[in-house]
């Protein structure tokens, strides 16, 4: 029912915004009371078949109540849902046009992303390895989030990322060979990135951004010196 629910409305809320993670999740926590609809339809479904047993003139007002019963159930429901799981998302969309902020906290709120972005940066100094010459056609690409970079957040942070091109694809665009045996290596270790701790659907209330790089037992002497022999110059991934 899940997977049925998530193929129907899924491709609607993604172009939406919603990120498929967050949808995810916020489908798995409403299952509960789409379970209580389908059984409210069910039961309307009965009464309605049984009542044909009943007396002529009762059969209308018994399927009518039925009706207005499983409307009624569907409305409690509803606002069950709404007020529940989606209550801080519901919420935010209806109240969102209300909100003013004041010049100072604006602001301020500039000055503390200034302040963060500058003490966030780290320059190199480039002692003439880059731009890479022309003869380096093979680099060791060192990381495992090399294999599983991450695009994006979960909810105001989150976005379409099912085209992106991750390192080893746009080195190899860009006419460069990467360390196969390195790359699989990682993939080996750890084939995907752990969505969250308890094995929930990624989202912005559960999630995982653990990097899971090997240990330095995994960079085996066979792992080293087949990187040096593979190329002299590497890459690291973070």
């Amino acid at each position: 029912m899940q997977s049925l629910l998530k193929n129907l409305l899924g491709p609607i809320f993604y172009g939406m915004g919603v990120s498929e993670a967050d949808f995810d999740s916020y489908l798995s926590m409403s299952m509960g009371y789409v379970y209580a609809i389908l059984i409210a339809l069910v039961l309307m479904i009965v009464v309605m078949v049984l009542a044909r047993k009943a007396k002529k003139g009762t059969r209308g007002f018994i399927r009518l109540s039925s009706l207005v019963a499983f409307v009624a159930a569907i409305a409690v429901i509803a606002n069950m849902l709404c007020f529940g799981p989606l209550r801080s998302n519901i919420s935010t969309m209806m109240n969102a046009p209300d909100v003013s902020l004041s010049e100072a906290t604006t602001g301020q709120s500039r000055e503390t992303v200034k302040k963060v972005a500058e003490e966030g940066f780290v320059l190199l100094k480039n002692n003439g390895l880059l731009p890479l010459s022309g003869d380096v056609t093979n680099l060791n690409v060192f990381g495992w989030a090399s294999t599983n970079p991450i695009y994006g957040g979960t909810g105001s942070g989150s976005s379409d990322s099912s085209g992106n091109t991750g390192i080893l694809e746009g080195l190899a665009e860009a006419g460069y060979t990467t360390n196969a045996d390195l790359t699989q290596m990682y993939r080996d270790y750890k084939a995907v990135r752990s969505e969250s701790a308890g094995g929930a659907a990624a989202s912005i209330n559960a999630q995982s951004w653990n990097l899971p790089e090997p240990t330095k037992e995994a960079y085996t002497d066979a792992v080293i010196s087949g990187a040096k022999s593979f190329s002299d110059t590497a890459i690291m991934r973070a």
